[in-house]
């Protein structure tokens, strides 16, 4: 598939060129409405990489937050139609979020303007100051405010960040500990300029901003979908034209919290898996960058890559999980 700057992944715009140049490059993603249990999961219960975690949720919340990650992986051992034990996703419509959105070209700009819609309080930064945003939050309405980037990551308990992968060094890396960061980078040659590791494969783009941004939960997601389809193509579920959308990343949670969004949108997620070879799948160039398929279409698709470039070294030697369709709770 010929590749295009205008299609997937975020695009030239992030700072104020980005919010006069809304353009060529950038995604546009409305997103839905999750609810109390995703929130109270940014209170982390458990250890991941042989990290310490705070204070874990008390109660129903601790009960839910398992059931969340126990249900995502169960569905990443299931079929890909999505049969057998669902992802019982801890959420309740109509619960606020707070969304802190980086970059207000394209994608962040769509984002703020869904975000708003649905009922989420939202704030957006760019990389030129909040003062050349007022146009933008005027048109957006509904309370979003324009921040700065730090105050973006102070606010947000989801952070989407939704810039040219070549610029992510600029990105803050304080404050970001227990938090899901969204990541819609794609990593483009000709406008990011050449990276020897990232062409030969030795590294994904996620991995690097996740090293980079340190303790964050961070989902590769929205990547490989063309932002008009993002905007238009939400259907109601069980609808034949609704569309998946590949993620991946380490935190089983934390990829339960974009799964819901995803769902909420009108899509249905399909879990690429852990950062490291499941990012490598929906990645440009490969076969789902760009596709207007359904989830069982793409889970099919991510499975043949697993059996044309098996990758058992990431995470500590573990095989892939297979790809699979999220069922819905």
């Amino acid at each position: 598939m010929a590749q295009r700057l205008g299609g997937p992944g975020n695009g030239v715009a992030y700072g104020g060129v980005d919010s006069l140049v809304r353009g060529a490059d950038d995604l546009g993603h409305p997103v839905g409405v999750v609810g109390h249990g995703v929130l109270q999961r940014l209170v982390r219960v458990r250890s991941v990489h042989g990290r310490a975690r705070g204070p874990g949720p008390r109660g129903r919340w601790a009960g839910r937050a398992a059931a969340t990650a126990a249900g995502l992986a169960a569905a990443r051992r299931g079929t890909a139609s999505g049969r057998g034990t669902g992802l019982h996703r801890p959420t309740r419509r109509g619960t606020h979020m707070r969304i802190g959105i980086i970059g207000a070209g394209h994608i962040g700009g769509t984002l703020a303007r869904q975000f708003v819609r649905i009922g989420h309080d939202v704030v957006i930064s760019n990389s030129r100051g909040p003062e050349t945003l007022r146009e933008l939050v005027a048109e957006v309405g509904g309370g979003a405010r324009a921040v700065t980037a730090e105050e973006a990551v102070a606010f947000g308990q989801v952070v989407v960040v939704a810039i040219p992968y070549g610029r992510y060094r600029e990105l803050p890396t304080g404050g970001l500990e227990g938090k899901v960061v969204v990541d819609t980078c794609n990593y483009y040659p000709e406008r990011d300029g050449n990276d020897p590791e990232l062409d030969s494969g030795v590294v994904t783009s996620s991995e690097r901003i996740r090293d980079h941004l340190g303790d964050a939960d961070l989902v590769k997601a929205f990547n490989a979908i063309f932002w008009e389809n993002l905007r238009d193509r939400g259907r109601p579920k069980g609808d034949p034209d609704r569309l998946g959308i590949p993620l991946s990343g380490a935190d089983e949670e934390a990829k339960a919290v974009v799964a819901g969004l995803i769902r909420d949108m009108g899509f249905d997620p399909v879990d690429a898996g852990f950062l490291r070879q499941g990012g490598r799948k929906h990645q440009p160039g490969t076969k789902v960058y760009g596709v207007e398929l359904s989830a069982d279409e793409i889970a099919a698709l991510l499975r043949v890559a697993d059996r044309t470039h098996p990758d058992t070294a990431a995470r500590g030697g573990q095989t892939p999980a297979k790809p699979s369709r999220v069922p819905a709770p």
